[in-house]
């Protein structure tokens, strides 16, 4: 499923020791993080420019704040489908729905979003 053309993952690089800990960010100062995810991909206007060129004008966004949203801004696309993650005790799954598609909740599993990526490329649901 990541190795598919289709598939175009834009995500932080992070390094972590054996015990799981975090020993590195790679690109510290191209970092996304909460402040400036909805402008990061204003810098890729080629790499999106290059994807209409080939049809390909929809886009998946996940998130796990009420601004990550944001980040469809800067991005030219004819159709999103937007998965919120409210895993704090304190997000209300009601201002999620607000601003996503689909929410999932408290850490729940990734298996949604796996059957979501599935059923768009082509392939069965996963069990």
């Amino acid at each position: 499923l990541l190795r598919s053309p289709l598939l175009s993952i834009h995500a932080n690089r992070m390094t972590f020791d054996e015990s799981g800990v975090l020993v590195e960010c790679a690109g510290e100062e191209d970092m996304i993080h909460f402040q400036n995810k909805h402008r990061i991909f204003s810098h890729c206007e080629a790499y999106f420019a290059e994807l209409r060129a080939q049809g390909r004008e929809h886009a998946l966004l996940l998130g796990d704040s009420l601004e990550d949203v944001r980040c469809l801004e800067a991005i030219p696309y004819q159709s999103a489908i937007k998965i919120g993650f409210a895993n704090r005790p304190t997000n209300d799954v009601r201002e999620y729905l607000e601003r996503y598609d689909a929410v999932i909740a408290e850490d729940g599993s990734f298996e949604y979003v796996n059957n979501v990526l599935n059923r768009l490329l082509g392939g069965a649901p996963a069990s």
